[in-house]
């Protein structure tokens, strides 16, 4: 993923803090960039949002 132009970021800057299980990428999103987990099966592991990882493309998920 590359910036062509920079943009203003709208909302809280709320981040989560992401992990993804394919290539062991770890990394921060902003809210716009995540979606909040609402399977109720995400929830019982503890998921609270999933994110596309920027090295390989897989889900991430965050823990927080």
């Amino acid at each position: 993923m590359e910036i062509i132009e920079q943009g203003t970021h709208i909302g809280s800057g709320e981040t989560k803090k992401f992990e993804c299980y394919n290539c062991d990428c770890v990394f921060k999103a902003y809210e716009n960039e995540y979606v909040k987990a609402w399977h109720l099966g995400q929830s019982r592991e503890g998921i609270t949002a999933e994110c596309a990882c920027p090295k390989c493309g897989k889900t991430a998920f965050s823990h927080e």
